[in-house]
């Protein structure tokens, strides 16, 4: 690797050292310091580095790290470098955040001394795992909430780490404070009963290698003041993509009343057929556990308070009855006669069963029949049923803070890629088609900046509702983003019924929200995918409905799109423009032409304006509006801006020392680059390099630009009216600029937009420019009309006082070759019968 120290008793090549680092995912970059060790620049980066940072090989080698990165400083980097090069002692920097034009996100270092002052860097981007770390922070918090609330114990048991999270009511259950018990597996097996321990770990260890719907045992733990407590645990596995259980999530449940009464039970004289039934009555009327028994013909023999008040009985009118009187239909088919038949088998009998009481909702009861015994002869059943409702509801909430997104109450990502899955199965049995819609809401980051996070979390609750009430029953929707949405449509026979699904979606956004006093409009975009005309997996279904959503994006918003291969085509375009462009303004492949101004009166000229062009060698001359719309989207618009002022300022300073400047420079600018808080600053520090007055520059804003955020807009064109540069509204009478916002601008020229002149020949057309121009001076604004194309609309403007023109009948662009000939009159103004420049 050329450019690094040598190492000559190492007993690796160059080559086999080049080939590994080739080949790791992890960055690496190798600095040598210059400048007394000030800066450091780049001698080398693999190529995970160059993906992680997203910069080109060559344009970096031999750069100063503060070029590349120039937050490198502030975030401390330059300093740790300097310090592992001089003490050689490694240094972990934690995860830091950084963002410029090019890249944002957290990354962690690794810093290592190497020979000769260099420093070596092992880096990675960091970003969702700390992203993800909160989230994780947050659902911990809900967490512990919810189980604090709950009577029964809860425990979470990580079987990859042997990490274990026990509940304050789980540390109840035997004696203790939250703080008294350590969270840990060693907790759990100091507390187990010896008699307990060998089969409990050895059904844990079974349970990890084959895991099962869920996992159960009972087994006896020590409770704080030396007695030991009965337990019933429950859990459900949480597994891995291959299928291996990697967690338990469960309960514990106190047995301490439910085993005093089966010790009572078992106490109890049951071989003369419960002939003393009325002792065993007391002994079991205490208990809110439902008994019962019944004999060979299913009659029953005994049912206690609680068993009969479930039903709505006294208990006097079951005795002597069949149990099929009771339970009737499903219920009695599906599992209490074929567990009463197994259990006078002799065989006892447990299952979970929900039902309905005679007054109430639903309950749900673990029910457990034991054969009753007379000389070994089972000649009935005794049936228990506890109500473990809590345990399931429990159970229930566990599953859905997995699987469902807190604020909406929605299927998450989780749950959606398990709702894609069924729905393509379902699709290859029955021969139908299932749609994909995503769905994005319109500018929804508005709502944030103006009304508030809380304002925010509100309209995404009533675009969630509305979007489900816009859907069929059998349709499903969930939430996978800040303001995304996807809709799965299973079943679909005619994709042309898709558009009228999309278009009651869209009206359901675009009603106004009510936000408590406040009202917010909004609309969505929504893109469409169709399994399996246009994706063979759910994953491919669900990038191409983005996809096509984007595209609704770029054609205006509030529209809907299908997805067709040709998007994908085109964003494979897209990313080759954004990279030649990329490569362009990194390596000065941009050139200007300068446009003059006229006071077409006397041909003089009164400005030149500097437009960007780029001839890019593999995608040839590329429109303006092509590129300026790419650097927009790419973040690449505020460096284009920049750097092309930088490059005509240095061209006005060498006709300012040539005495040939023209009064004014002209430039364009986004509105990204006007409304951000370092631009007077950037500006400033331009014109000083240059040694230009602010005064000799106008920055030329299009008037829809001004419209998109009003308060941001007006408080930029302050700072730069304050540092002394000129503004100009661009094609101003385009859109709907007030007035009144006009005036506080601070604006010093209005471009009146060229349309206002086509149309001069006629008494109308004279009319509305003359109109337009009026409008303006009586603002007390310099005018200029651009887009003068002919002889009709120059002489037009010749006989207007004090106004400006600009076109390609006046002039035409300049190359900045052509212009020094141009300012020094070689050529001039087009007039009617003359040359053109």
């Amino acid at each position: 690797m050329p450019g690094l120290p040598a190492q000559a008793d190492h007993p690796l090549t160059a080559e086999i050292a080049g080939s590994l680092l080739d080949t790791v995912d992890f960055g690496v970059a190798i600095y040598r310091p210059v400048d007394g060790a000030q800066d450091f620049e780049f001698v080398y980066l693999n190529p995970a580095a160059r993906r992680i940072a997203s910069v080109d090989l060559r344009e970096v080698l031999g750069q100063p790290l503060t070029r590349v990165m120039r937050g490198a400083g502030t975030m401390g980097i330059l300093e740790a470098l300097r310090r592992v090069g001089e003490s050689g002692i490694p240094e972990s920097l934690p995860s830091l955040y950084y963002e410029d034009d090019l890249r944002a996100g957290w990354y962690r270092n690794d810093l290592y001394a190497l020979a000769g002052g260099y420093v070596a860097a092992i880096f990675s981007d960091t970003s969702e795992q700390v992203h993800l770390r909160r989230a994780v922070d947050e659902e911990r918090t809900r967490y512990h909430l919810l189980t604090s609330a709950l009577d029964v114990g809860i425990w979470d048991y990580d079987l990859l780490t042997d990490r274990v999270y026990f509940s304050p009511s789980w540390k109840a259950q035997l004696g203790y404070r939250d703080d008294e018990l350590e969270n840990s597996f060693a907790t759990f097996e100091a507390a187990l009963a010896e008699e307990d321990r060998e089969a409990v770990l050895a059904h844990l260890a079974r349970f990890r290698e084959h895991g099962e719907d869920h996992w159960e045992h009972t087994f006896h733990l020590r409770h704080k003041d030396g007695h030991y407590v009965p337990i019933l645990a429950r859990a459900t596995p949480v597994c891995d993509h291959d299928g291996r259980v990697i967690r338990l999530l469960g309960v514990h449940v106190d047995l301490s009343e439910t085993r005093a009464l089966e010790d009572a039970v078992a106490r109890l004289e049951l071989s003369n057929r419960l002939v003393d039934l009325e002792i065993y009555e007391q002994a079991v009327a205490s208990t809110q556990d439902q008994l019962a028994a019944v004999d060979k013909d299913l009659r029953y023999l005994m049912v206690n308070g609680a068993y009969a008040d479930f039903f709505g009985c006294r208990r006097d009118e079951l005795i002597g009855h069949r149990v099929e009187e009771l339970f009737g239909g499903e219920a009695l088919s599906s599992k209490v006669a074929p567990g009463l038949a197994r259990c006078l088998q002799g065989e006892t009998v447990s299952f979970e069963e929900w039902r309905q009481p005679a007054v109430g909702e639903p309950r749900c009861f673990k029910v457990v029949y034991t054969p009753l015994l007379d000389e070994g002869e089972t000649f009935g059943v005794l049936a228990s049923a506890h109500d473990v409702t809590t345990l399931q509801t429990v159970k229930a909430q566990l599953e859905r803070i997995a699987h469902h997104d807190p604020l909406t109450g929605l299927p998450n990502r989780i749950q959606l890629d398990i709702i894609l899955q069924r729905s393509l199965k379902q699709a290859n049995r029955d021969g139908s088609q299932v749609a994909v819609m995503f769905i994005d809401l319109d500018r929804f980051k508005a709502i944030n900046d103006s009304l508030g996070h809380a304002a925010g979390d509100e309209v995404l609750r009533q675009a969630a509702s509305r979007l489900l009430g816009a859907l069929r029953d059998s349709d499903s929707l969930a939430r996978v983003g800040g303001d995304e949405f996807v809709a799965v449509l299973a079943g679909v026979r005619d994709p042309a019924d898709l558009s009228q699904v999309a278009s009651k979606l869209m009206d359901a956004v675009c009603r106004p929200f009510d936000l408590g006093g406040e009202q917010a409009q909004l609309s969505c975009s929504i893109g469409i995918s169709l399994y399996p005309e246009d994706a063979g997996s759910a994953d491919e279904l669900l990038t191409n409905a983005d996809t096509a959503m984007y595209e609704a994006k770029e054609q205006g918003r509030n529209d809907w799109r299908f997805y067709t291969a040709a998007m994908t085509a085109q964003a494979a375009e897209y990313l080759t423009l954004v990279e030649n462009l990329r490569s362009a303004l990194d390596g000065n492949g941009l050139d200007l032409v300068f446009h003059p101004e006229f006071d077409v009166a006397t041909g003089e000229v009164v400005a030149i304006e500097a437009l960007t062009r780029w001839d890019d060698p593999q995608l040839g001359n590329v429109p303006p509006e092509q590129f300026i719309a790419a650097a927009e989207k790419a973040g690449l618009v505020r460096q284009l801006d920049f750097q092309s002022l930088d490059s005509a300022c240095a061209y006005l300073a060498a006709w300012q020392a040539d005495g040939i400047a023209p009064p004014r420079l002209g430039m364009n600018v986004s509105p990204k680059t006007l409304n951000h808080a370092d631009t007077p600053a950037r500006i400033a520090a331009i014109l000083r390099h240059h040694g230009l007055a602010p005064s000799l520059l106008e920055l030329e804003v299009h008037e829809q630009a001004l419209i998109q955020d009003p308060e941001r807009t007006t408080q930029s064109m302050e700072a730069l009216e304050a540092l002394g540069v000129g503004l100009v509204v661009d094609g101003f009478g385009s859109g709907s600029l007030g007035l009144r916002y006009l005036q506080s601008l601070h604006v010093r020229t209005l471009k009146i937009d060229g349309s206002y002149l086509k149309d001069v020949s006629g008494p109308d057309g004279q009319r509305m420019a003359r109109a337009m121009i009026a409008l303006s001076q009586a603002l007390g604004l310099d005018v200029v009309l651009s887009g003068v194309e002919n002889v009709e609309q120059a002489t037009f403007l010749q006989g207007e006082p004090g106004v400006h023109g600009q076109g390609y009948y006046l002039a035409r662009p300049l190359p900045a070759g052509d212009v020094t000939a141009f300012l020094r009159g070689d050529a001039q103004m087009h007039r009617s019968g003359g040359a053109a420049g």
